[in-house]
């Protein structure tokens, strides 16, 4: 334990953080801290992700059976359309009138997984704020917890529990892109493609941003994760993509929502951040409290609150969710829980 808080603390003091009163950080206490004894990396499962692993079989079996509605004003549902088998979809109930033309998100999960069961809570929360979610997989494909090849791909067995690349992202772009154009489809005419973002939990962020590269995509967002620069990839121990799409060539706003020093993504981010250029949007906010994992169970409401915020800010464009972010009255600038840093906001 000694071991760990000090390069939690080494770590930590690489980064500018106004609110903070020092620049280290310790392990709160019920964490769970592991070393790799080879590589001497540091692993922290946060006290709300280990009560959160606890009896998440049983709560996913439920949320297959139920979706979560949200809290906003547009109460969500659930929807896997049989012309769309690779995706799901989360958007207000019956797409009222007063919702107005929804932005669309484009989701990514977490393991690169083909199923946001995980995330049942967390999407609905966002589509009951008016939002048109279509999230990779389905929710009838397990929860992989193996991720062998041969576990992975299951030989003779459709459709496979991962799913890699930013294909199958745009996949769902593209449909959704359709059946707004096709006259008598239940979405026709209810969605504004013009203003789509790509986010992606974990492994998803790596995903969103081989997507990113798509010009309909006017907003990417990792959670818990990272995007790739010159010198590493988006995860810990990953090399550069070959094809050269690096943060280094970001043209459009994006936003790293990171969950501290316990969060695996947090080191790369930090580096991801430090490489992004200077004269596009980007925003990088910290809420050590929640690790790598713990913001969907419930969901967590500052997370939610922060995420619905910059989603606000980018494709309503709404201007009180913009002073979360920026101005002299900066919501997560002041707000202790929160680690924030931001690059040509205001």
């Amino acid at each position: 334990m000694v071991f760990a808080a000090v390069v939690l603390a080494l770590s930590s003091s690489s980064s500018s953080m106004a609110q903070q009163a020092q620049t280290s950080w310790k392990v709160p206490e019920g964490a769970r801290v592991t070393v790799d004894r080879q590589s001497g990396r540091v692993g922290i499962l946060m006290p709300r992700e280990i009560s959160d692993r606890a009896g998440s079989d049983a709560r996913f079996e439920e949320w297959r059976k139920t979706p979560y509605a949200g809290k906003g004003p547009f109460p969500a549902t659930r929807v896997e359309d049989p012309t769309l088998p690779t995706h799901t979809l989360y958007h207000p109930a019956g797409l009222p009138a007063n919702a107005g033309k929804l932005p669309v998100v484009l989701w990514a999960n977490g393991g690169c997984r083909n199923t946001s069961i995980e995330f049942t809570a967390f999407l609905g929360e966002l589509a009951s704020r008016g939002y048109f979610i279509v999230a990779n997989g389905r929710n009838d494909v397990p929860f992989a917890t193996n991720f062998a090849p041969s576990a992975i791909t299951r030989p003779g067995v459709q459709p496979p529990l991962q799913v890699l690349g930013g294909a199958t992202v745009l996949a769902g772009l593209d449909w959704i892109s359709k059946e707004n154009a096709r006259r008598g489809s239940a979405y026709y005419d209810k969605l504004d493609l013009t203003e789509v973002a790509a986010l992606g939990q974990s492994c998803g962020g790596g995903q969103v941003w081989e997507a990113s590269k798509d010009t309909r995509i006017k907003v990417v967002t990792a959670l818990n994760s990272s995007f790739p620069t010159r010198q590493a990839g988006f995860s810990p121990g990953a090399n550069p993509p070959t094809d050269g799409w690096t943060v280094e060539k970001l043209a459009i706003p994006a936003a790293y929502f990171i969950g501290g020093p316990g969060d695996v993504a947090y080191a790369p981010s930090q580096g991801s951040f430090a490489a992004a250029p200077a004269t596009a949007t980007v925003i990088k906010a910290n809420f050590p409290l929640v690790g790598h994992t713990g913001a969907y169970k419930e969901p967590h409401p500052e997370w939610s609150a922060a995420v619905t915020a910059w989603l606000d800010w980018q494709l309503k464009g709404d201007m009180k969710a913009k002073t979360m972010f920026a101005g002299v009255d900066c919501r997560l600038c002041n707000n202790p829980n929160w680690w924030f840093e931001a690059k040509n906001v205001n």
